[in-house]
């Protein structure tokens, strides 16, 4: 859930500068490439179903299943950092510092996420 909220955060902002602001440009390529990775995380994941139907495995669902220390830690961090970008002024000085440190959050999540399913999205 957390990616689809980047992409709106991310969209909110760009939507709040002007698109000749050089600021818009880097925002725009911020949410593409969102949007680019919840999309390989979403066909990871109907990859893993598809697996999981054709071998029948009686497996947990995501919200039971136990979250990885290192994992939660992290979105914790992420979490906090998104409600900050989320409150701040599109374009200003602490946005840009938010976004950065969201998008440093956002691949070591990932980076984290896919050493503990041991492969890549879309593998």
């Amino acid at each position: 859930m957390l990616l689809v909220n980047q992409v709106a955060v991310l969209e909110r902002h760009k939507r709040a500068v002007p698109p000749n602001h050089p600021r818009f440009s880097e925002l725009a390529e911020a949410v593409r490439s969102a949007a680019e990775t919840l999309s390989a995380f979403a066909a990871s994941e109907a990859g893993w179903a598809t697996e999981a139907v054709r071998q029948r495995e009686v497996v947990a669902t995501i919200e039971a299943t136990d979250a990885v220390p290192r994992l939660t830690e992290i979105l914790g961090q992420w979490r906090a950092v998104e409600r900050e970008l989320a409150a701040s002024t599109p374009g200003s000085a602490d946005a840009v510092r938010l976004f950065a440190e969201f998008e440093r959050l956002r691949d070591e999540y990932l980076e984290a996420f896919r050493r503990e399913q041991g492969r890549l999205p879309g593998e």
